[in-house]
């Protein structure tokens, strides 16, 4: 069975893509594909973490686009870059179709197969998700395409979609 490609979704490099990727993978668009899509998000996902030491992180990101400048939180540890992992439970709610999120470090573009239409294979996609978490209940729901992939790349996130998802980002 022939099963359609996965999308790789860039963002802008603004310090805040963690937050573009968290809005890509809610369904939100920009008229520019991923262009400052962060801010549709920024009232919901404030007020989803109220009154969570994550609040004030979450308002420090989107006013500097500067990850933990102001804000020490040891859950964090020493990170320098936010993930897209820390609004998980806020994706899956916000999502229809998203049951689990997965992020992954990214070394090139080999290893996912990317093509210059930005897409890659399911199969590589899979292949490569089981070889990076070595789990097998991630490694299905990327088989069954209810899962979103964030990339880490030279530290900026990317979303990875099926691509029946990504229509219209």
């Amino acid at each position: 069975m022939c099963e359609l490609p996965w999308k790789l979704i860039s963002v802008p490099a603004d310090g805040r893509c963690a937050l573009h990727v968290t809005a890509v993978a809610c369904g939100y668009r920009d008229a520019v594909s991923g262009n400052n899509v962060c801010h549709k998000i920024e009232c919901e996902l404030i007020k989803y973490y109220k009154n969570t030491e994550s609040q004030n992180m979450i308002k420090d990101l989107f006013k500097t686009g500067e990850f933990m400048k102001d804000t020490k939180i040891k859950e964090f540890g020493e990170s320098h870059v936010s993930n897209p992992l820390y609004f998980k439970d806020f994706i899956c709610e916000k999502s229809a179709w998203i049951e689990n999120v997965v992020a992954c470090e990214c070394e090139n573009t080999y290893q996912i197969g990317l093509t210059r239409r930005n897409t890659c294979t399911h199969s590589k996609v899979v292949a490569f998700v089981h070889k990076s978490t070595k789990h097998s209940q991630t490694t299905q729901s990327v088989l069954a395409r209810n899962s979103v992939i964030f990339l880490n790349y030279a530290r900026h996130w990317y979303a990875l979609i099926p691509y029946e998802k990504s229509i219209g980002l």
